[in-house]
């Protein structure tokens, strides 16, 4: 546990955040957002 990465290194490292903190609108929205963003990168690989 002492070796894992704290929430800053995480953030930090990560491509997209989801906050979880808010209502379950914001969250949905947020979820779209990065589905979309993922789902970009598939495009993206293929056209490769």
């Amino acid at each position: 546990i002492a070796k894992q990465a704290t929430p800053k290194q995480r953030r930090e490292f990560a491509d997209f955040l989801i906050d979880n903190n808010g209502s379950e609108e914001n969250l949905s929205k947020q979820i779209e957002k990065c589905w979309v963003w993922v789902h970009s990168l598939s495009v993206k690989k293929r056209n490769v």
